[in-house]
């Protein structure tokens, strides 16, 4: 991140930290727990120590605007969130500079209200079918079971009724691994590619397996050549102002990257 001199400031205060690791250690074992610390404990654009780099927390409303809207051509996500292209490839998480600008562009169609309220009755059925099934009694994990909630709306509203249960699943478990790496990998940005972190392999696999089964998605709706009201369906439409599309290796990645931001 440049520039970040420029952005409204107050008082700093920072997070108990380790010698020498920095926060490193608790963003390993609690991101999130470590993110809500840091939004109780300032408003101010916060240095956060990994080792030997430094990243910015940065969550204020008006630094988010002045980073992400007013001045964004003055700052690049950094090589923490380049991490992240083991699921996304080159989506709207990692991207910049213009091809992030046509790339925000061609995903704005899906995203307007009216799209977001058409699935609401999706989000509502398979909630009410979560509920059916806890109703019958027994012990349930609630992370796993909100999270099933979660993917399964998702990705009914992203490919409609083209995956069935077992494809969800497949997803899911592919999905979790590949996250589970990503939670390992991008506090570690300063480590070089090759080296061994944990759960690399198993991640490498997960994501030829998320590759094949949304690929295969995309080459069955073209193959119809029926657009739909899914998200895919409404990406494929998606045009720029010259009346070009995504390839299929860029819906590949925003796709990815939908389901990584919900």
């Amino acid at each position: 991140m440049n520039d970040v001199s420029t952005a409204p400031s107050a008082t700093r205060r920072t997070p108990r930290d380790w010698p020498l690791l920095g926060v490193l250690p608790r963003l390993l074992a609690d991101p999130a727990a470590l993110a809500i610390e840091l939004m109780r404990m300032t408003n101010d654009v916060v240095p956060l120590r990994l080792g030997p780099a430094t990243v910015w927390f940065v969550h204020h409303p008006d630094h988010l605007q002045h980073i992400m809207l007013d001045n964004y051509k003055n700052y690049t996500k950094g090589p923490l969130f380049a991490r992240a292209d083991i699921l996304v490839g080159n989506g709207l998480v990692v991207n910049h500079g213009e091809s992030w600008v046509r790339q925000r562009r061609l995903m704005s169609p899906p995203f307007a209200p009216k799209r977001l309220q058409a699935i609401v009755p999706v989000i509502a059925e398979v909630a009410g079918q979560r509920l059916a099934r806890w109703r019958t009694g027994g012990v349930f994990e609630m992370w796993r079971e909100m999270s099933g909630i979660t993917m399964s709306a998702l990705l009914r509203t992203i490919f409609a009724t083209s995956m069935d249960e077992a494809g969800i699943r497949r997803f899911v478990a592919a999905f979790d691994t590949v996250i589970a790496h990503i939670n390992v990998r991008g506090p570690t940005f300063f480590l070089p590619e090759w080296f061994p972190l944990p759960g690399r392999k198993r991640a490498l696999a997960a994501r030829v397996e998320l590759h094949r089964i949304i690929q295969s998605m995309i080459e069955q709706r073209r193959g119809d050549k029926a657009e739909g009201n899914d998200l895919l369906g409404l990406l494929l439409a998606s045009r720029d102002e010259d009346g070009s599309g995504m390839t299929d290796e860029q819906l590949r990645d925003e796709i990815s990257t939908a389901v990584l931001a919900s």
